[in-house]
């Protein structure tokens, strides 16, 4: 949950106010610098008030109907980074957005040539802010779901996995990159399938900075019980990363 405190408020401030030099500098155009500055800058801050909450884990959720389970993978150094990412690129889409009409208004052009693309980046920064998905299992009907939602809601058509016989879960990590990674915890990447021939449906993912994680061994092994497949283990893949 981010936090604005009243140190947030004084950096925001002056965020606003070195965003609003090219004003001085230039008062005919200089609201066009920032129109396009403000919005990435004030999404970076935002986006620093993301910390890391506790450690990678899988989460298992009863629903109402006893038949269906939610889960979900939550906290750790991944989903500070990518919510990180979330925000600042939804940021800078808004730069985009904002930026080209105020342009406009500097030096004139047709319509047609940018409103497509003030559009565009429009709806880039409201999926990038309330898109989420949603996990679930079916035990009665052996059924994978992954449900697309903006905003909390359905947006549209669902992905189905029905289990089949012969059918099996197994866990792929990648090689590690043989060049230092800055951030440790993204050395190994695992990836939760459930496979079938030469198909794959993912279930859950995390990047750590250890080969074998006993929380996905346990999460692999739950899920496997609930839909009574078999559980394979460990398999290399040639991603490296």
């Amino acid at each position: 949950m981010l936090q604005f405190n009243t140190a947030f408020l004084f950096k925001a401030t002056a965020i606003c106010a070195a965003g609003c030099l090219p004003i001085s500098l230039n008062r005919e155009s200089g609201f066009v610098w920032t129109a396009f500055l403000l919005p990435v800058s004030l999404a970076w801050l935002v986006a620093t008030q993301v910390g890391k909450h506790g450690q990678f884990e899988f989460t298992f959720k009863q629903t109402l109907d006893s038949s269906v389970v939610e889960f979900d993978t939550i906290n750790g150094r991944y989903d500070q980074w990518f919510t990180r990412g979330r925000i600042i690129t939804s940021g800078g889409c808004l730069s985009v957005a904002i930026g080209f009409p105020i342009l406009h208004i500097v030096d004139p052009g047709p319509i047609a040539l940018w409103l497509p693309i003030v559009v565009l980046f429009a709806l880039g920064a409201v999926l990038l802010i309330s898109y989420t998905e949603r996990r679930k299992v079916l035990t009665v009907k052996r059924q994978f779901v992954t449900d697309y939602l903006l905003f909390g809601r359905l947006c549209w058509l669902r992905r189905r996995w029905q289990v089949r016989d012969g059918d099996y879960l197994a866990v792929y990590l990648s090689a590690p990159n043989p060049v230092k990674i800055a951030i440790p915890e993204f050395q190994f990447c695992h990836i939760l399938f459930v496979c079938r021939s030469q198909r794959r449906f993912m279930i859950a993912s995390m990047f750590t900075s250890d080969p074998v994680v006993p929380d996905m061994e346990i999460a692999a092994r739950r899920i496997a019980k609930l839909v009574d497949l078999p559980y394979e283990g460990y398999r290399e893949s040639h991603a490296t990363w």
